[in-house]
């Protein structure tokens, strides 16, 4: 089994701008072939880029995730 642990450095878009969105819409292309079991997404604290990613990655053959934390303001957690 192949595992990947990508920091994808997604902090809140409000108050830090670091072209989130377009790095989530781009990940498809990265990942649709790779040869990765497992990835582990660390770092998406952003609700609209998680959204992309999760609806993106079955694409990619990815079937499962987890949710997102649900506090509103987080810069702080797990994959």
């Amino acid at each position: 089994m192949k595992i990947l642990s990508y920091n994808f450095y997604c902090r809140q878009r409000a108050f830090f701008k670091d072209n989130q969105k377009y790095r989530a819409k781009h990940l498809y292309e990265l990942f649709r072939n790779c040869e990765y079991d497992v990835i582990f997404f660390q770092e998406i604290f952003d609700k609209k880029v998680y959204n992309i990613l999760r609806d993106s990655m079955p694409l990619c053959g990815f079937q499962y995730y987890t949710k997102r934390p649900s506090k509103l303001f987080k810069l702080n957690g797990g994959c």
